[in-house]
C-alpha cells in the first residue's frame, strides 16, 4: 500500500497531451513540478513553456517556448503566471508579480509587478509597475516606472517616469508624469508634466516644464527652456537663445532671451 502510494498519488504525469507532461509531486497541481505542466500551483522548473494556461507560484522556465513569436508579438503566448517568473527570457500572456529575464520579459498580454530584462521589457498590452532593462522597454500603455538604456515607448501612453538613454516616446498618445533622455521626448499627443530633453522634445500640447535643445508644440501651457523654443500658442513663458510664439502680434513672435503670452480671456 505504501509503494502504490508513492508511484500514484506522490509522484503523477500531469493528465493532457504531450505537451502537457511534467513530474509533480505531491499531486498533479500543487507543490512541486518537473516538465510542461499546464496548471500549477507551487515551485515549477520547465526547460521551454508551451500551452502553459496558469501558473501560481515561482515558475522558473530557461528558454521561451516559441522562438518564431519572440520578436513578432509574441501573440502565440495565453499563460498566466501570477507570482515570480524567471529564466532566459519568460514569456506569457499575463505576468504578476517578480518577472526576471537574463535577455527578456515578454507578454502578449500585460506585465504587472517589478519585471527586470537584461536587453528587454516587453508587453502588447500594458506593463505596470517598475521595470528596467537595459536596451528597450516597450508597450502599448506604461504606468508607473520605466528606465531603459535605449529607450522607453508607451504607443498608448506613458503614466509616471520614463527614462530612455536616448528617447522617450508615445506617438500616438499622452505622457502624464515626468519624461528625459539625452536625446529625445516624443509626445503625439499631450505632454502633462515635466519633460527634459538633451536635444529635442517634440508634444502635440506641453503642459507644465519642458527643457530642452529645441522645443517644438503646437500649443505649450507653462515654461519651457531650450536653445531655441518653438510653439504655435503660448500661454506661459520661454526661456532661451531664441523664442518662438505664434500667437503674439506680429513683431513680437520670435525673441530672443524671453517671449511671454499670457491665457487670452
Amino acid at each position: 500500500m505504501l509503494a502504490g502510494c508513492i508511484s500514484v498519488g506522490c509522484l503523477s504525469a500531469q493528465d493532457g497531451p504531450a505537451k502537457g507532461k511534467a513530474l509533480n509531486i505531491p499531486t498533479k497541481r500543487y507543490f512541486l513540478s518537473f516538465g510542461n505542466s499546464l496548471e500549477f500551483n507551487g515551485l515549477r522548473f520547465n526547460i521551454a513553456d508551451r500551452d502553459v494556461r496558469r501558473i501560481n507560484g515561482i515558475n522558473i522556465t530557461l528558454w521561451a517556448g516559441d522562438y518564431q513569436s519572440w520578436f513578432s508579438g509574441d501573440q502565440f503566448y495565453t499563460s498566466e503566471v501570477n507570482g515570480i517568473s524567471a529564466g532566459v527570457m519568460p514569456t506569457g500572456g499575463i505576468l504578476r508579480g517578480l518577472n526576471l529575464g537574463a535577455i527578456r520579459v515578454a507578454a502578449s498580454k500585460n506585465l504587472t509587478g517589478l519585471s527586470l530584462g537584461g536587453l528587454n521589457v516587453f508587453a502588447n498590452g500594458s506593463i505596470n509597475g517598475i521595470s528596467l532593462s537595459s536596451l528597450i522597454t516597450q508597450g502599448g500603455r506604461i504606468t508607473g516606472v520605466a528606465l531603459s538604456g535605449i529607450a522607453v515607448g508607451g504607443t498608448g501612453g506613458i503614466n509616471g517616469v520614463a527614462f530612455g538613454g536616448l528617447a522617450v516616446s508615445s506617438d500616438r498618445s499622452d505622457i502624464n508624469g515626468i519624461a528625459t533622455s539625452v536625446a529625445v521626448v516624443f509626445c503625439g499627443n499631450e505632454l502633462n508634466g515635466i519633460g527634459i530633453s538633451g536635444l529635442y522634445l517634440k508634444a502635440g500640447s506641453l503642459t507644465g516644464i519642458a527643457v530642452s535643445g529645441y522645443t517644438n508644440t503646437n500649443q505649450t501651457n507653462g515654461l519651457t527652456i531650450a536653445l531655441f523654443n518653438y510653439t504655435q500658442k503660448l500661454n506661459g513663458l520661454q526661456l532661451g537663445i531664441l523664442n518662438y510664439a505664434g500667437n503674439n502680434r506680429r513683431g513680437l513672435r520670435l525673441l530672443p532671451l524671453l517671449n511671454v503670452h499670457l491665457k487670452d480671456n
